[in-house]
């Protein structure tokens, strides 16, 4: 992630002319106009014209000795080449003016020439160089009685001191800085200091107080028509949003830095921010729009000819390409990277090799092992970190290649590397490829030293930060695992299934809590994972059976385990004609039947074959079960498992949906957590919520409100919260809830889970051009750098998330025993790769709800309402959630007009299907007093017309 951007006035130039200043008087008058111009040309970013006008007068103002003239144009451009990041070549401009203002006597030039050379000394780690320029411009400042000058002091002791770990000193430094600066009237110069404390205040986790720093700058910057620090400012609210807060406020505020440095021309500027807008935007699943920007500014850095930004933006976009699945744009991408040779740093060389490699390693591993040789050949020793990479990618390459010898040669030169290096997750990965390697050479006393190594270093990992660690490794720690199988081997064969189920089952269980946490949040609160021994005796009933997939490198490891047995088999995976079988009938069922659908048999043909092929040697042991309960893995997460067909005793092909309930675990361990058998009786008076919020800005979920009318007439304590609400206030509605039912647009993020949603506010639309106010700020000492009208403001330009996101839902402490996303329309999505449904699904999981209910595709408004209506009478009958779905969806099933699964195969149960929950539905004393009215009248009608005939007949005459 691209480092917090600082706001500075001063930044340098390259000095090119180091002549030895005389002592003839200054023309002053003349060097002030000539610093105005020069002064404009700054604030305009017009580095070019300043360098320009340099050039040109600074030999002659030499020559003549006009010692404010040359200051004038040295320090110009020192500060030009400051903004452009040339910090060494503005160390040397800044000496030179030194030379001549002390020579001069020209203190205020001296002073200027101190400052600019201390900053540039400290940005290039000259600590001491800079320590001394400072305290000398600081001796200075105070002789003279300038206060602006003496600001600038202390906002470079300040920040020595952050660079160096002293944050309180950093703090105060930047506070009396901030208020010289303001006793003077410069608002300019006091966002230096501001943005700094911004930094401080990051830095010791005051995000609050950070936020309000850099807010501030940004109102101020506006205020006085500085846009450039405006977009600084913008960018910096970015970056901290998008480390600790609101992601769709981090892409509005860099989108916002974006566009203000595009329209002023600012390349180096608008690349920086179109990176960070296009990582915030890949995080957030929006691949496109990332591409967009990416390729924009490739376009004005090629035409600019500035190679090595062209090659870093290229880099960028073929890791955006790769992590969006678009494997031959991707490689493409990469090949124009490193065609652009040495002009590239070497790190982005070497990234971009690693890139290239892991796409060749889809249909080539040669060539993809011989692009990552050539780079650690060249680069290899520059960064241990980027050669310990690509040395674990030799080593897997080789592995899959099946030369195991030389895969075992580059796994111990990665596990030398990894013990050189400090601890980090990439030692983990290097001992369990090793384990792996030593295994295929049938050294299986190593392979167990590695893969306790590895799953010790998994551990430690997650004990500082729980992500990037098991979930990330799982593949690897399953080929691991695999050794546990046959070592050793006088273990009986239960002990080693139960190693084997036990260790994976440890990390599995606490992916649950990474795939739906916000990654820049240290996990906490792991759940405890069950072990098969626990499984069998305590959890599992007759007629259950368990199956978990693990998925690796063209194979699926599934194990399987009843109340008695236990097995481990394996199946094609990944990258395998049976993975496109999967997806391509994923894609059929999905499709609401049309001209081209396909006849029933034909289904059911597909259907059978993908179902012998998933189960593969346990398809016998499935079709007896009464009740699956499946943790699926990757692109599994997308199979209608209730639809898969086995054959039957007279070998018949009947769906798994006819003979068994199913429902879908993240782990095993939820089982360990639920309370199937209770009753909940307390709890049927506790409110049913039902949100119905699509939010303002968003299509219309039409079927939406008609599900929750038709759950207020059927059922007591029906409440519905329809939207746009806060987020808050969802939440705090769902806290007494007993069901949830969520009938919104719902936003699942299938490479990033944590970050999926549900809209419950209105969609952000920020201003064109806010209109700022002039304000002054409160004093330094209460910190309170913004006013109510102030956060208004801002809160008015940049909308807060209107998503209630999967790691919000899963921070959450819920009583609700079931959850129902009903997405109308849209669902939960389509997905082909990630965690998708379990992600949403496990956020609520993990807020305390056992059983979720979502879908895997779009499902019309009409047939949702009617699935629901009965899924929910099975609930009222007390079925249990598995049973009452099933039951709803073999119903739809039965009717013509709902048979395509299409209508109801994609809702799904995620967690523990075993719950039943109370529902209290309506009494009919309302239809039957209207009834019992109407023939009361009728009764009454009745006998006035028998009275009335009556009387007629007495009135006749004989």
């Amino acid at each position: 992630m691209v480092a917090l951007t600082v706001l500075l006035n001063l930044e340098t130039a390259p000095a090119q002319d180091r002549s030895t200043p005389t002592s003839r008087p200054p023309s002053r008058d003349h060097a002030a106009l000539l610093t105005a111009s020069l002064d404009s040309l700054l604030t305009a970013r017009n580095f070019d014209s300043v360098h320009t006008i340099v050039t040109q007068r600074l030999p002659g103002a030499m020559a003549a000795g006009d010692t404010s003239t040359v200051c004038a144009l040295l320090l110009a451009r020192g500060q030009a080449d400051q903004f452009a990041g040339r910090f060494r070549e503005a160390r040397e401009t800044f000496t030179v003016v030194r030379q001549w203002a002390e020579a001069a006597r020209d203190s205020a030039r001296w002073m200027d020439g101190l400052r600019g050379g201390a900053y540039s000394a400290g940005v290039l780690g000259m600590r001491d160089e800079a320590a001394t320029l400072n305290t000398r411009l600081l001796e200075l400042a105070l002789a003279s009685g300038d206060k602006r000058r003496e600001a600038w002091s202390r906002t470079g002791f300040a920040f020595m001191s952050m660079v160096s770990g002293d944050l309180a000193g950093a703090r105060a430094g930047y506070a009396r800085a901030m208020q010289l600066f303001r006793a003077v009237g410069d608002a300019r110069s006091e966002l230096v200091p501001l943005v700094g404390l911004g930094r401080v205040y990051t830095s010791t986790g005051q995000i609050d107080s950070a936020r309000a720093c850099f807010q501030r700058a940004w109102l101020t910057a506006t205020e006085i028509g500085q846009h450039v620090e405006a977009a600084h400012a913008l960018n910096n609210l970015g970056t901290l949003e998008h480390r600790y807060g609101d992601l769709s406020l981090a892409i509005q505020y860099y989108r916002r830095a974006f566009e203000i440095h595009r329209t002023r021309g600012e390349a180096t500027g608008a690349m920086n921010t179109a990176s960070n807008l296009a990582l915030a935007l890949q995080t957030c699943g929006r691949y496109d729009e990332a591409v967009e920007i990416l390729q924009e500014q490739l376009v004005v850095c090629e035409a600019a000819g500035l190679r090595p930004l062209t090659g870093l933006l290229l880099k960028n976009l073929g890791f955006v390409h790769l992590r969006a699945n678009r494997i031959e744009t991707a490689g493409a991408t990469f090949r124009r990277a490193l065609a652009m040779g040495d002009t590239l740093d070497t790190n982005v060389r070497l990234d971009a090799a690693w890139g290239l490699s892991d796409v060749l390693a889809f249909d080539d591993l040669e060539a993809a092992i011989a692009v990552l040789e050539e780079a650690l050949e060249r680069f290899g020793e520059d960064d241990l970190g980027l050669e310990l990479w690509s040395r674990i990618a030799l080593t897997r390459h080789f592995a899959d290649l099946g030369q195991d010898d030389r895969a075992l040669l580059e796994a111990r030169r990665s596990v030398a590397i990894a013990n050189a290096i400090p601890p980090d997750q990439k030692r983990a990965s290097a001992f369990l490829l090793a384990s792996r390697c030593y295994r295929a050479v049938g050294d299986l006393d190593s392979a167990m030293v590695m893969l306790d190594a590895g799953a010790e270093g998994l551990r430690s990992k997650r004990a500082a930060s729980a992500h990037e660690t098991g979930r990330f490794y799982m593949s690897e720690l399953v080929r691991a695992a695999e050794v546990l199988l046959e070592y050793p081997a006088d273990r009986p064969e239960p002990e080693r299934y139960g190693a084997f189920f036990d260790l994976l089952e440890e990390f599995r269980a606490t992916n649950r809590r990474e795939s739906i946490s916000d990654p820049r949040t240290p996990g906490t609160d792991v759940a405890r994972p069950v072990t098969l021994r626990e499984l069998q005796r305590d959890i599992l009933a007759p007629g259950d059976l368990l199956i978990e997939f693990y998925s690796l490198y063209r194979k699926m490891v599934l194990f399987v385990a009843s109340r008695d047995t236990a097995t481990c088999v394996t199946i094609p995976g990944p990258n395998t004609p049976l993975q496109r079988q999967i997806e391509d009938y994923c894609n059929i069922a999905a499709e609401r039947p049309g001209a081209h659908t396909l006849s029933e048999a034909d289904l059911m043909d597909l259907e059978l074959a993908l179902g012998q092929a998933v189960f593969g040697p346990v398809a016998d042991l499935v079709a007896r079960a009464d009740r699956l309960i499946i943790v699926p893995d990757r692109y599994l997460h997308a199979l209608p498992f209730g639809l898969l067909a086995l054959p039957n005793a007279a070998g018949e092909p009947v769906r798994l949906l006819d003979h068994a309930t199913i429902f879908l675990l993240p782990s095993a361990s939820v089982l360990a957590a639920a309370e199937p058998d209770s009753s909940h009786a307390a709890e049927a008076g506790r409110a049913f919520l039902v949100v119905t919020a699509g939010g303002a800005g968003s299509e219309s979920l039409r079927g939406a409100r008609a599900e929750a009318r038709t759950l207020e007439r059927r059922y007591a304590d029906v409440v519905e919260c329809h939207g746009p609400v806060t987020t808050e206030e969802v939440c705090g509605r769902m806290q007494d809830s007993r069901i949830i039912h969520i009938a919104a647009h719902i936003d699942v993020n299938d490479q990033e889970p944590w970050y999926s949603g549900i809209q419950v506010g209105s969609a952000p639309v920020a201003e064109e051009s806010p209109a700022v106010r002039s304000a002054s700020m409160p004093p330094m000492e209460s910190m309170q750098l913004l006013s109510g009208e102030d956060s208004l403001l801002v809160a008015r330009t940049f909308t807060p998330d209107p998503y209630l996101r999967a790691h919000q839902v899963a921070a959450l402490s819920l009583s609700a025993r079931l959850a129902v996303l009903s997405g109308c329309e849209s669902a939960l999505g389509r997905l082909s790769l990630g965690e998708g449904v379990i992600g949403l699904g496990s956020a609520f999981m993990h807020a305390g709800v056992p059983a979720v209910i979502g879908s895997l595709w779009k499902i019309d408004d009409r047939t949702t309402v009617d699935l629901m209506k009965s899924f929910y009478d099975g609930l009222a009958d007390g079925l249990t959630v598995a049973g009452a779905l099933r039951r709803a969806q073999l119903e739809m099933r039965a009717r013509s007009e709902t048979a395509h699964p299409f209508y109801w195969a994609g809702f799904v149960v995620v967690g523990d299907g075993r719950q039943t929950v109370p529902l209290v539905r309506k009494s009919p004393i309302v239809p039957v007093a209207t009834i019992a009215a109407s023939l009361l009248l009728l009764t009454a009608a009745g006998w006035f017309v028998i009275r009335t005939n009556k009387k007629r007949e007495s009135q006749r005459p004989l």
